[in-house]
């Protein structure tokens, strides 16, 4: 089994490309994760070739609900206090327990695809803490140290080695 995990699903760029590029194929199984309400994936889904499970849900590091700052692209949306953006549309999304989330998933080669707009810090960490990032074979990652108070670029090169250490392949779009 093959599975991609498309964190920060948005118009699906990131499925698409890989499927573009050959990584992916219609045999592959898509979990899609897009907490803003004014994106319709269920619609986006319907033009890829595999089986695409949508969660319209914010990636976390537990269960509940969350403020979401909705934006335009040029402004990326992203969970209240995870960065530097300050779009004025806020509204509560249901979040989810990533971690947990890769824990119930059955024996499969795995490729996240993250970018959740400075969240993927505390994420990385709660995986990276539960063992659960050792699931992941291929981590393709946007970093957003550059928005986010509390993460610098060291911070996210330390993160990103810590992670390679363990055998996993980083891949970083920056």
């Amino acid at each position: 089994m093959k599975i991609l995990l498309d964190c920060g699903f948005y118009t699906g760029a990131a499925t698409r490309n890989l499927l573009r590029q050959g990584v992916i194929d219609k045999d592959w199984v898509v979990y899609a994760f897009e907490p803003n309400p004014e994106i319709d994936i269920e619609e986006i889904v319907k033009e890829f070739p595999m089986k695409v499970e949508t969660h319209r849900e914010a990636v976390w590091t537990k269960g509940g609900t969350k403020d979401f700052k909705v934006a335009t692209r040029a402004n990326a949306s992203h969970l209240k206090g995870t960065a530097g953006h300050d779009p004025k549309n806020i509204v509560r999304v249901p979040t989810i327990d990533f971690s947990s989330f890769v824990a119930n998933l059955p024996e499969a080669f795995i490729w996240c695809s993250m970018d959740i707009e400075g969240a993927e810090y505390k994420v990385l960490e709660k995986m990276i803490k539960e063992g659960t990032i050792d699931k992941i074979n291929v981590l393709e990652i946007e970093m957003h140290d550059r928005f986010v108070a509390d993460y610098t670029f060291e911070d996210s090169e330390k993160l990103k080695k810590d992670i390679r250490e363990r055998g996993i392949k980083v891949i970083t779009e920056e």
